[in-house]
């Protein structure tokens, strides 16, 4: 179904890859130009000329990766949706009859929908999420392994806490397209009836069945985000860059005014440090349709 879009997505991929990895290189100087001026060496603009430079390339790569993306949703889209009538036809019957039209919808207008957030959004933005976290933990690490360890402490928590938080998801998922579904069909057999029930039918008969499957689904969504609520936010707020800055700065001082860490290093770890829990959310976010396509 992808296969128009896969070296698009893939190439797209891979330039959003570089301009992460070249949009970390400010936080470098950042690091750097402490360094240097903390040993009297004030001759910084090699690196803030380095670090324009990273950042422009930066700005071309995520233009560049994101104007192809929205073509190939295009031609996978209109693809997709001249093939699907010569499917229904050859449909049989039966297969209407057993579905009510919100299965119809779903599958003819929907699904295709879904397909624009995953192809021309996803794969960049889960990338470009996902790269400066993979590459400030490579470099902290390298930094004081102790430190990193002690970093990563918010995001090890955080990620506990959003396990949690979707423990119930591989069974609650389903039922929620299942209640969308039935949304969907009650919405348009109470539209396509409301005519109808205006010539013939008594007030409030056309919209009965949609109102029940309305309370229905308000019901099993809110029980579920009931269920979910406190794990999650707990999740956010450990991933969130405050959390992270506040145990950077206590272990990074503490750390610092033992010895054990040197000044410009305790800066690296300020710098770097959000960097590690900012996309994470995002990544997780964008992942989804990834996930559910």
């Amino acid at each position: 179904m992808l296969a128009p879009a896969r070296a698009t997505l893939i190439a797209c991929g891979v330039v959003t890859g570089v301009s992460a990895l070249a949009g970390m290189a400010p936080l470098i100087a950042v690091a750097e130009i402490s360094r240097r001026l903390l040993h009297g060496d004030a001759d910084v603009r090699p690196i803030v000329a380095i670090a324009l430079a990273a950042l422009a390339v930066k700005q071309f790569g995520t233009f560049a990766a994101g104007v192809p993306t929205h073509p190939a949703d295009i031609r996978v889209s209109s693809g997709i949706r001249r093939d699907l009538p010569g499917k229904l036809r050859r449909l049989p019957l039966d297969w209407f009859t057993d579905r009510d039209s919100g299965t119809a919808k779903k599958i003819v207008e929907d699904d295709v929908a879904a397909l624009r957030q995953l192809i021309a959004h996803s794969v960049v933005e889960a990338t470009a999420a996902a790269v400066p976290p993979v590459a400030a933990t490579v470099y902290l690490l390298v930094a004081d392994w102790r430190m990193a360890l002690v970093s990563l402490l918010p995001l090890v928590t955080g990620l506990v806490a959003y396990q949690r938080a979707m423990a119930g998801a591989g069974t609650k998922y389903p039922e929620f397209m299942r209640w969308l579904t039935r949304l969907s069909g009650a919405a348009v057999e109470f539209v396509n009836g409301i005519a109808v029930v205006k010539a013939f039918g008594t007030p409030g008969a056309a919209s009965r069945r949609f109102q029940e499957v309305s309370r229905g689904f308000a019901h099993f969504f809110l029980d579920w985000a009931r269920a979910t609520s406190t794990a999650t936010v707990t999740a956010e707020i450990l991933l969130s860059p405050p959390s992270m800055l506040v145990v950077t700065a206590s272990a990074g001082g503490v750390l610092t005014a033992a010895g054990w860490l040197p000044v410009t290093g305790f800066i690296a770890f300020l710098v770097f440090g959000t960097v590690i829990t900012a996309g994470l959310m995002t990544v997780m976010t964008a992942v989804h349709p990834l996930v559910t396509a």
